[in-house]
């Protein structure tokens, strides 16, 4: 007969095992009643919030900048059309050491390192770009920001770039369907601007509008890319413009008290305006049947259209005319009567000038690239770029003090008065 005579060591071992699978029974029991009612109540608590960007495009940007064996700087866009700026010069003149010369204060040309656009070379998708503006100076106004995907700014050589830049090479870049993270994407914009100016200037208009379209999209398996873009911009702007002359040397008593003032030679007052209209379109298609063979063909074109006028009247020689009712402040005449004495020495012009541009521009290339394993690459690529433009300079000067047989009245005055202006 056996006898099992437990010790202390025993019962306290088969005690605890009891109370652990208890424990963990219980434990695990609890969990499975509660846990569909726990996720349901977090799931109900939880508040999405999204928030959109330009993060991805100053990422990209950075790291443009960081890996590239060159001195250079970049923007790039997420998408067509993320770009906000009305042209591509505005979106690079926020690059440093880059600088945007204006016309009619338009962003056009570009400054790098202080060299002027004559030493600025232009490409888009890698080939050279031309220009109507009758020099090297590329006119970066017709470009729309919308339909630029990616701008770079080199401001060393490098040598898979078009030798040009002594001051830099811009390269510019449309976009590829394919590389685009959403396999279809739509990008509508639509801004106004008003300018409460223009109510008092003749031949103004107040409202200005933007509107841009793209899509890129890709099919058959992500082989076919296909992207279009098109990117209108009518923006007119008004001042008004005061401009004196210098206060002369020759010094002239003007109040008939033996003490001479300085005078103004004259002075121009005028109501300047204009609009700029531009339509640019962008297309491109990317098929690669397979990872060796890819057929790329882009075409880029702008129309681009600018008026400028000016209206108003120009004072010239005050001091040869018959003044009277003088306005006398610390030496100087600013303000009286002054007349003609009978010649044509103390003259006023009616001013009417109107500047008009027009330039069109059209860019396309077809590419054919075949590789093997990256040992061999073979490329063939066929571009064009082609631009026309045409510059109207009209302007009529009418002495009002003159009759028809050009004889001048003598009985014709102007009183004015400067604003503190002396």
């Amino acid at each position: 007969m056996l006898l099992f005579k437990p010790s202390l060591l025993t019962l306290a071992l088969v005690a605890a095992g009891a109370s652990m699978h208890g424990y963990a029974a219980e434990e695990t029991k609890t969990p499975v009643e509660t846990t569909v009612d726990t996720k349901e109540a977090q799931t109900e608590a939880i508040e999405v919030i999204s928030v959109r960007g330009f993060k991805t495009s100053i990422i990209a940007s950075l790291n443009n900048k960081r890996f590239s064996d060159t001195v250079s700087e970049s923007i790039s866009a997420d998408d067509l059309g993320a770009l906000p700026d009305q042209s591509i010069a505005d979106a690079l003149t926020r690059l440093p050491g880059v600088t945007a010369v204006r016309t009619g204060g338009q962003a056009s040309g570009l400054n790098i390192r202080g060299l002027d656009g004559d030493f600025v070379f232009a490409t888009l998708n890698g080939r050279e770009q031309v220009t109507t503006g009758g020099k090297r100076a590329i006119e970066f106004d017709q470009y729309p920001s919308e339909l630029i995907n990616q701008a770079q700014v080199y401001k060393s050589p490098k040598a898979s770039l078009i030798e040009g830049g002594v001051a830099g090479t811009v390269e510019l870049k449309t976009a590829d369907p394919l590389t685009n993270a959403k396999e279809h994407s739509v990008n509508l914009n639509v801004r106004g601007s008003f300018n409460d100016l223009a109510t008092d200037i003749a031949d103004s208009d107040e409202f200005g509008n933007r509107l841009s379209f793209s899509y890129q999209g890709k099919f058959l398996e992500e082989t076919l890319g296909v992207a279009l873009g098109y990117a209108h911009l009518y923006q007119p702007y008004v001042a008004n413009q005061f401009i004196g002359l210098h206060f002369n040397d020759g010094k002239k008593d003007v109040n008939g008290d033996g003490a001479k003032e300085s005078l103004s030679e004259g002075m121009e007052i005028q109501q300047k305006g204009g609009n700029d209209t531009r339509d640019g379109y962008m297309g491109a298609i990317h098929w690669k049947p397979t990872d060796n063979l890819s057929l790329k063909a882009d075409v880029f074109h702008s129309k681009f259209e600018s008026e400028a006028y000016a209206q108003g009247f120009r004072v010239k020689s005050i001091k040869n005319g018959n003044i009277s009712n003088a306005i006398v402040q610390d030496g100087s005449m600013i303000g009286g009567t002054v007349a003609t004495d009978g010649t044509d020495n103390f003259a006023i012009f009616v001013v009417n000038d109107n500047d008009t541009k027009q330039s069109d521009l059209t860019s396309g290339a077809f590419n054919i690239e075949w590789t093997n394993n990256d040992d061999l690459t073979i490329s063939a690529d066929i571009s064009f770029s082609t631009a026309d433009g045409k510059f109207i300079n009209g302007g009529t000067r009418a002495v009002i003090y003159d009759d028809m047989a050009n004889n001048v009245r003598a009985s014709e005055s102007m009183t004015y008065r400067l604003n503190n202006l002396a």
